[in-house]
């Protein structure tokens, strides 16, 4: 497991049908996840970018929540924390053959029509925030080993509570690699290892906010912080 660092080079279904497309290539699977406020978007960018100017053809998926949060101009592009889109420019991709296109979903079940057509003809795949998508490993292992397309996948490893969140961990048996960031706690500014929630009166596991709702913690303050707020 890589702690930093750029992703290397390279039909089960679940609630989503796919059928036929070529097969692009040999196909991989790359994981960067950590805590929030970790770069994990932006580390995607990279690869994203990286991918494009290699002249590659880009199939970028994002979850339908980031846009609840960050309004509709994030629905076409990749967006972080502090407001960075994925860069787009026209005659770089003219000029190197390679493309990315973004498509924002609620699920991988509303993949369809020309979205879906993109997808297949997509040599890389690249997944934001993919805590929140339902059948990411069978998607996944569909993109990788049928359609032999390099899959990216961004998302967080646990919620707040530091209990798995969605089924990022899930696909760490079908990796080529992992990367696992880092942030800064905002305590003490050490490395971050996990995500805390700053809003008293939310319950709910999923909720959608930045560091109105959330801060980067490391260990101590984490457990310093919780053991003040549920005192035993």
């Amino acid at each position: 497991m890589n702690n930093e660092g750029e992703c290397a080079d390279q039909s089960r279904t679940g609630g989503w049908t796919e059928k036929g497309g070529e097969r692009r290539g040999r196909g991989a699977v790359h994981l960067i996840t950590g805590p929030m406020f970790s770069g994990k978007t932006s580390a995607l960018m990279r690869e994203v970018e990286r991918e494009r100017r290699n002249g590659r053809v880009v199939f970028v998926i994002k979850s339908a929540l980031d846009v609840e949060r960050f309004g509709d101009g994030a629905r076409g592009t990749l967006m972080t924390h502090d407001g960075r889109t994925l860069e787009r420019e026209a005659e770089e991709e003219e000029l190197m053959g390679g493309a990315v296109h973004v498509c924002t979903l609620g699920g991988f079940d509303e993949l369809q029509d020309d979205d879906l057509l993109l997808h297949r003809d997509a040599e890389v795949v690249a997944i934001d925030e993919a805590q929140f998508m339902a059948n990411l490993v069978p998607f996944v292992e569909h993109c990788a080993e049928m359609l032999g397309q390099v899959v990216y996948v961004a998302g967080l490893d646990g919620d707040f509570r530091r209990r798995k969140f969605g089924q990022v961990l899930d696909l760490v048996p079908l990796c080529d690699s992992v990367t696992r960031l880092k942030g800064q706690c905002a305590t003490c500014g050490q490395p971050s290892l996990f995500s805390r929630r700053i809003v008293a009166d939310e319950t709910s596991v999923v909720s959608v906010g930045g560091a109105d709702k959330y801060a980067p913690a490391c260990r101590v303050c984490y457990a310093k912080l919780r053991s003040a707020t549920n005192p035993r």
